[in-house]
């Protein structure tokens, strides 16, 4: 096949763009003639992949960039398929894919544009799928490809049962990560038991401010965040929403038990009392039982740790890979049910909840994915 993707650029790391990166690597390695087009929505023009030493691309993806977010203004290139990352303007004629990673930071009409739009929808977490139903896109125009982790990095280390209690957190300053509240939780935790470690691993400074009984940790790449989990017991994600959650899948693949809300990308891999305790979003209180709740029981701990564990190792870019080629070819085979038009759009109507993504995980909460403590 010959595949297109239309895709942000930037000089230093963003997760949404490095799923996009890592898809492509994936169906390069597999065979197929794979074009980037690097677009600059965000005002830092990148002109070559030197920009973005970040990242190793395979060799043989070929780049074209471009000044400005107008993916128009690129050099046409023949592709089977393009994936819209920014834009549905593409410069070719071929049959329009989007990835949709759950992130409404462009805004919820984008969002809701972006599923209502014909064509291959390639989602990251199932609670998308049930996004696009409300939002009128029939689900069979949906598939499913989570993003994957490199499990020869984040592995187990250190034995969980051998652990200090110590507990591990992203700090964010998007809103959707939910730090404020984590750094509440936190207060608590630590009010009830003053022996434990907590450590906070940022890519920037929080614009809130920090205990100083956190240990601070800026910016670790893949092993120096790999070593850092393995000397934590327990992961705590207390996100508003997920498009899916990557750091707490590295987490768990790295035997830290999980603390979770349910926050959307959460239900793939955090199943209430089998891999991980799950709260209500926005809930300081009960995060924070949740947490002293896993410090008092080690053995319980140790349990959920393992079955996280376990559970995560089907998360590679090697699978993530294979199911996308799986879709695109269907896709390529027989376009037509992926061209037809959405029906009525069933959220046009709801009471906002603070956000698109908020409002839609409202509407499709399950009460049974969440741990009673």
């Amino acid at each position: 096949m010959k595949l297109g993707f239309i895709c942000p650029s930037s000089p230093e790391p963003v997760g949404g763009v490095i799923v996009l990166y890592e898809l492509a690597n994936g169906l390069a390695r597999r065979g197929h003639v794979v074009h980037i087009g690097h677009v600059s929505p965000w005002g830092q023009p990148v002109t070559g992949v030197a920009d973005m030493p970040w990242f190793t691309f395979d060799p043989g993806i070929r780049h074209h960039f471009t000044d400005t977010d107008d993916a128009t203004e690129g050099e046409a290139v023949v592709v089977d398929v393009v994936f819209g990352a920014v834009t549905h303007r593409t410069p070719v004629d071929a049959l329009p894919a989007g990835l949709i990673q759950g992130f409404d930071m462009l805004g919820p009409e984008i969002e809701t544009e972006w599923f209502r739009h014909p064509g291959l929808k390639v989602v990251v977490a199932s609670w998308l799928v049930d996004a696009a139903r409300h939002l009128g896109t029939p689900a069979e125009q949906c598939v499913i490809v989570p993003p994957g982790i490199p499990l020869d990095t984040f592995r187990i280390q250190t034995p969980v049962h051998d652990r200090p209690a110590a507990v591990a957190m992203l700090g964010h300053n998007h809103p959707a990560k939910g730090t404020r509240i984590g750094l509440a939780a936190l207060e608590q935790v630590h009010a009830a038991r003053p022996d434990v470690q907590v450590v906070l691993f940022r890519a920037h400074e929080i614009d809130h401010p920090v205990p100083p009984w956190v240990e601070q940790i800026s910016a670790p790449d893949h092993q120096g965040l790999s070593r850092l989990l393995n000397r934590c017991s327990i992961f705590l994600q207390p996100s508003i929403y997920e498009g899916f959650g990557l750091t707490a899948v590295e987490a768990m693949a790295s035997g830290c038990a999980l603390v979770s809300t349910d926050n959307g990308g959460s239900r793939d891999y955090a199943f209430a009392d089998r891999t991980a305790v799950v709260t209500d979003r926005g809930d300081a209180d009960a995060l924070a039982r949740a947490v002293i709740h896993l410090l008092d029981r080690p053995d319980e701990r140790a349990r959920l740790a393992l079955a996280g564990h376990q559970h995560v190792q089907r998360f590679t870019w090697d699978e993530s890979a294979r199911l996308l080629e799986g879709a695109l070819e269907t896709y390529i085979a027989d376009p037509e049910r992926f061209l037809a038009p959405p029906g009525p759009n069933l959220l046009a109507d709801v009471p906002a909840r603070g956000n698109w993504a908020t409002t839609v995980l409202s509407a499709t909460r399950d009460i049974a994915r969440l741990s009673r403590l």
